[in-house]
């Protein structure tokens, strides 16, 4: 078993750093706002830990996602008071991202981004 993060998976030292003292929360997390063409500004519930997930689900799923509708900027916002509630994960290094969900969503596809 292995524990994986934004940038591949992490090494037995790194996995037990993490497991054995996990970050407090933070009292914030990050969120995706899009907008196309219209101007319609879109977002959905995915709440992420790091900023750096966040621009990597712009990427990896906002621009796709709303590609027919006219994509044209993605926006990484702060959300005090919200903590994140998905993570994204590469399998391996610069390999493709994953969202994940928290325990019991796994099943779970990527809300649609709304206006």
């Amino acid at each position: 078993m292995g524990i994986e993060s934004l940038d591949g998976p992490l090494t037995r030292r790194q996995a037990l750093e993490r497991v054995r003292n996990p970050s407090p929360p933070q009292g914030y997390s990050w969120l995706v706002v899009a907008t196309t063409s219209d101007g319609k500004r879109w977002h959905n519930g995915v709440r992420l830990e790091t900023k750096e997930e966040a621009e990597v689900f712009v990427e990896a799923y906002a621009k796709f996602d709303l590609e027919k509708a006219g994509y044209l900027t993605g926006e990484v916002i702060r959300s005090d008071g919200d903590e994140w509630n998905c993570s994204i994960i590469r399998h391996r290094k610069g390999g493709r991202p994953t969202l994940l969900f928290p325990d019991g969503q796994c099943g779970q596809q990527v809300p649609p981004l709304n206006h």
